[in-house]
């Protein structure tokens, strides 16, 4: 793309949403595209863990419209690996370990409803002596869950993006933003539209800063010197996502509400730490590798925004995907592009036009 271009989007960010939303652009609607980031190194799409689980929380409750957001999720990572020959996706299933007898009855009433039997067994694991966590009322299997490798992911689409000079880094000022009746200007580009996908810092964005954004710190850690026993993840209250050679492992998270700064600190890092020795049945010889943070990019009802601003035309945010981008985002990129380019719905739970007075 040379300088002066004229191009059909322009997209700010260049986290996973932004990227993949690049990707649904070019790949499958043959859009011209520029891709605008800061390259921040803690990003929350970088700094995340790239779990995908089918059914989560105290509740055990199935993520919203999983049975379309799976197998789309899946086949773009499978399509992003053949062409750009990398690997990014594991599918792993889930050792969740009970919490006592009550999440044990919930378990039970929740095999009783068939859309949950694709991904909660209905066999129990008693108590073993040989697990890698300490498990008094035993564990339970979710399957179908997965792990993006965010960070391969990210780099290897950066590099696709460039390669078709899509991609700028570079300071965003939303101020040197010149919307005119027909185009965005932006220094020697003219766009037909602009999606802002800046993660948790849209709550920041002048045009869509006043809707219900509820971001949230995650601190996680990487360790090693226990030998994990087997590769699955394992589920209480925080995770343990072994590699592939068993001989490393990541867990978390942490939530914090009030400090938004990226940075990691002394206390998540002791609350982790305290997490995991208590649940380990062998922490003698734990060493910490890395230590990270990132804010996650959460709306207050913690489903996404996807939409055009209400006064300002083809002006539109992709964001608030929260904890589960990995999951979220590949189903809502098609639907999204299918409701700007062809006019398709969207769905109501994820449209802005659920807190639109907000910004009129």
């Amino acid at each position: 793309m040379n300088p002066e271009a004229k191009i059909d989007t322009l997209i700010v960010g260049a986290g996973l949403a932004g990227c993949l939303l690049a990707w649904e652009l070019i790949e499958h609607h043959g859009k011209s595209v520029l891709v605008i980031d800061n390259g921040n190194p803690s990003s929350a799409s970088r700094v995340a863990a790239g779990l995908m689980n089918p059914v989560t929380g105290k509740r055990l409750v199935k993520t919203w419209e999983l049975d379309q957001l799976l197998p789309a999720a899946v086949a773009r990572y499978r399509e992003i690996e053949s062409k750009l020959n990398i690997q990014v996706y594991r599918p792993m299933r889930i050792r969740r370990y009970f919490n006592g007898p009550q999440e044990i009855e919930l378990w039970k009433r929740r095999l009783d409803l068939h859309e949950y039997s694709p991904y909660l067994p209905g066999i129990p694991l008693p108590p073993n002596n040989s697990s890698l966590l300490s498990d008094p009322d035993g564990s339970f299997h979710i399957e179908h869950a997965g792990v993006l490798d965010t960070t391969t992911l990210l780099n290897a689409l950066k590099q696709w993006l460039l390669d078709r000079s899509a991609y700028i880094e570079a300071h965003f000022d939303h101020d040197s933003l010149d919307i005119q009746p027909e185009f965005f200007q932006w220094k020697s580009y003219q766009a037909d539209r602009v999606i802002f996908c800046e993660g948790f810092r849209s709550m920041y964005n002048p045009f869509f800063r006043e809707l219900p954004f509820e971001p949230s710190k995650g601190e996680i850690l990487k360790a090693c010197g226990v030998r994990m026993d087997s590769e699955e993840i394992n589920l209480r209250s925080k995770w343990i996502i072994p590699s592939h050679d068993l001989t490393t492992f990541s867990f978390g998270s942490t939530w914090e509400w009030t400090n938004l700064d990226e940075q990691p600190t002394e206390d998540a890092r002791e609350q982790l730490m305290q997490w995991l020795m208590e649940s380990l049945k062998n922490s003698s010889s734990l060493q910490v590798l890395e230590h990270r943070a990132g804010v996650r990019p959460s709306s207050k009802d913690r489903l996404p925004y996807l939409g055009e601003h209400p006064s300002l035309k083809n002006m539109h945010l992709f964001g608030g995907f929260s904890s589960k981008g990995s999951l979220y985002i590949p189903y809502l990129s098609k639907t999204f592009t299918g409701h700007i380019f062809e006019g398709s719905p969207l769905p109501p739970a994820v449209d802005i036009k659920r807190v639109i007075d907000r910004l009129r």
